[in-house]
């Protein structure tokens, strides 16, 4: 007798899988935020406020350079699979989120290469932790010719 899981409970699970790690990213943040024993959430607060932090321009800016990180991280991300198997940007939108999300809760980010590998056929997964390897490590030196140059033009 074939005990192979159905089509049906394969989406099951991945669906379990998927709200485990939205429920564990949701305490993990909470738990970060909110039970803090080297300061409290108020006092976090009030500092935020009396700095205004908060307003219109900082916030919008904010806002701007985040989108834009991750419209650029998505088509990194599309970039680099491309050489196994083109996606969409919308795939590489989802694999990029639900990646950054399951890093999270994971100790380094290391949940980052494991959940955009899921994404991939058994046969690939290897390649495309690498690949999401090589990304990571162009754009890391990338930031330290940069931090260089910048750091030089300060000292300078």
């Amino acid at each position: 007798m074939n005990h192979s899981n159905s089509y049906k409970s394969k989406q099951f699970l991945a669906l379990v899988v998927k709200l485990f790690i939205v429920i564990g990213c949701g305490y993990f943040m909470y738990a970060k935020i909110f039970k803090n024993e080297q300061q409290s959430i108020s006092d976090f607060l009030s500092i935020l406020v009396k700095n205004d932090t908060f307003l219109f321009k900082n916030v919008l800016f904010l806002l701007i350079f985040t989108f834009f990180n991750w419209f650029l991280e998505i088509l990194k991300w599309q970039n680099l699979v491309s050489f196994y198997q083109k996606i969409t940007f919308k795939s590489a939108l989802i694999q990029s989120l639900s990646s950054l999300t399951a890093s999270l809760i994971t100790p380094n980010r290391i949940g980052e290469y494991g959940a955009k590998a899921l994404y991939f056929k058994k046969s690939i997964r290897k390649h495309i932790v690498t690949m999401n390897l090589v990304g990571n490590l162009s754009q890391l030196a990338v930031t330290i010719v940069f931090g260089i140059v910048g750091c030089s033009y300060l000292f300078f």
